[in-house]
């Protein structure tokens, strides 16, 4: 056998193998769980009560997230509710406002587990 048959056979051999099909790779799925943080307000001014808002009708597969209010720095200023989607095996806790310790502390709305 010759040295460029040899050579041609072996290029031809890499460029099949090359040109196989990949088979595909089974998707990752990462998840993510984080806790929910409070978000610290160092005022004394307590949030205004609940914000006033029509709730749509119900949708499948997502809840209404309620609206609330959130400080700025200067005030607080209306955060409007908005459409989550439902995600299996949680539930969701809307945003709230606990006072302790003399401060204002904001949970925002999260998913948690059943």
């Amino acid at each position: 056998m010759s040295a460029y048959f040899r050579s041609s056979l072996v290029c031809l051999t890499l460029l099949a193998a090359g040109c196989a099909p990949v088979p595909p790779r089974p998707e990752r799925v990462v998840v993510v769980e984080r806790p929910p943080r409070p978000y610290v307000v160092h005022v004394t001014q307590e949030p205004p009560r609940e914000v006033v808002e029509v709730e749509p009708p119900p949708r499948e597969g997502w809840v209404w997230a309620h609206g609330y209010w959130r400080w700025d720095g200067r005030g607080y200023v209306r955060v409007p509710g908005h459409w989550e989607r439902v995600v299996a095996g949680r539930h969701y806790v809307h945003a709230y406002w606990e006072h302790r310790d003399g401060q204002w502390w904001l949970h925002e709305g999260y998913w948690a587990p059943n």
